[in-house]
């Protein structure tokens, strides 16, 4: 007997349904993924960018992350002698 398996043969199916369980979620994933890349596209051809729609989900799920790396470009970028000033304070 292989050591730490001792009554697996007695699990009346539950490992398979285990299995099914967890196959299904990840055909879940993947119809959810096929979803999204949709929805790019939908973005895209409205004559949005992509990427720049990504930032935006990503400034919508964590606004004060965003804004507390906002305000530490603003700090990089006068260093450097760069006259941009990024105001995203009211990003909340």
């Amino acid at each position: 007997m292989i050591e730490g398996i001792n009554n697996v043969g007695g699990t009346n199916g539950q490992l398979l349904a285990l299995l099914e369980r967890y196959e299904h979620l990840e055909a879940e994933k993947q119809t959810i993924a096929d979803d999204q890349k949709e929805l790019i596209a939908e973005v895209t051809s409205s004559g949005f960018e992509g990427p720049i729609f990504r930032k935006l989900l990503k400034i919508r799920k964590d606004p004060e992350k965003f804004a507390e790396e906002a305000a530490k470009l603003n700090l990089y970028m006068a260093d450097v002698g760069m006259q941009v000033s990024l105001d995203f304070g009211g990003a909340s």
